[in-house]
């Protein structure tokens, strides 16, 4: 009744979903007539802001999504508050990649340049394999840090044959299951939001993950995300979490963006790219 589901974090991946169909938050409201940006109140959205510089990052561009400012939502200016994270001596945003990935996702969501130690910190921390894992270079890789870094590299400039871009591709493809989709790691069954992560990923770095390439057996990551959907009964069109599974709340919630190829990053940030991923090091346009 508030206009939320029940946490900010799922609160945002529904303003990210409907923000892929070009829903305005404003429209999309209970039948009490409060909208999801209602839910935000000044003590709520700071509240979610301050858990982590990854937080702030997704709370901003969960708002500019659903078509609110940034600079002027429940309180808050979302653009300086992921700028007050960042630790211009090292690069940093924070101490994760979800947090370094995210804020520079965020900071090119402002039409910013990403700044240059940030994606070269970014770059820096990838894994042999081409992959990123949460806290790496001390973690092993997974699909879902390394489909979301893939993205923020991208927002900072790099093109889609980059060596930081085409590794990560390749550790993507590797990890990729016999049932078309994707899991955390490279040892479970694979799931919707995985997959998910691994399309916008794809789709950000100008792969096609409908495409035959990304096949096995014909089934591509796009069919099988598909085939998660329930086709009857009162949870009807929404998303189960992994083969066979219930509904899943968050499954569905974050399998909207990836089927309708909206990634983390905007187009428009990726129709300009440079030789190299450092935004402030301009080599000739590809």
């Amino acid at each position: 009744d508030d206009g939320g589901y029940g946490d900010p974090g799922s609160t945002a991946d529904v303003m990210l979903a409907i923000g892929a169909n070009r829903i305005d938050g404003s429209d999309w409201t209970t039948p009490n007539g409060a909208s999801i940006l209602d839910y935000w109140s000044q003590d709520n959205a700071a509240a979610y802001a301050a858990q982590s510089p990854a937080a702030a990052a997704k709370l901003l561009l969960a708002v500019k999504a659903a078509g609110a400012d940034p600079a002027a939502f429940a309180g808050l200016d979302l653009p300086a508050v992921v700028n007050g994270n960042y630790d211009a001596a090292t690069g940093a945003y924070g101490f994760s990649n979800w947090d370094q990935a995210l804020s520079m996702l965020a900071v090119a969501a402002g039409d910013d340049l990403v700044p240059s130690a940030a994606a070269d910190l970014l770059a820096a921390r990838a894994n042999p394999d081409g992959s990123w894992g949460f806290m790496s270079p001390r973690d092993a890789g997974d699909t879902n840090s390394t489909a979301l870094a893939l993205q923020a590299i991208r927002a900072a400039g790099a093109c889609r044959r980059a060596p930081v871009v085409e590794d990560a591709v390749a550790y993507l493809k590797q990890a990729q299951n016999d049932d078309g989709g994707f899991n955390y790691t490279t040892d479970d069954q694979s799931d919707a939001n995985s997959t998910a992560f691994a399309i916008q990923g794809l789709i950000a770095a100008d792969r096609e993950p409908a495409g035959a390439y990304w096949g096995k057996d014909d089934i591509t990551p796009v069919d099988f995300l598909l085939s998660l959907q329930i086709g009857d009964g009162a949870d009807a069109d929404s998303f189960a979490y992994q083969t066979g599974g219930a509904s899943n709340a968050l499954a569905t919630q974050q399998a909207v963006p990836a089927l309708l190829r909206t990634p983390f990053v905007d187009e428009d940030d990726l129709a300009t790219c440079y030789e190299t991923y450092l935004p402030l090091v301009r080599g000739s346009v590809q």
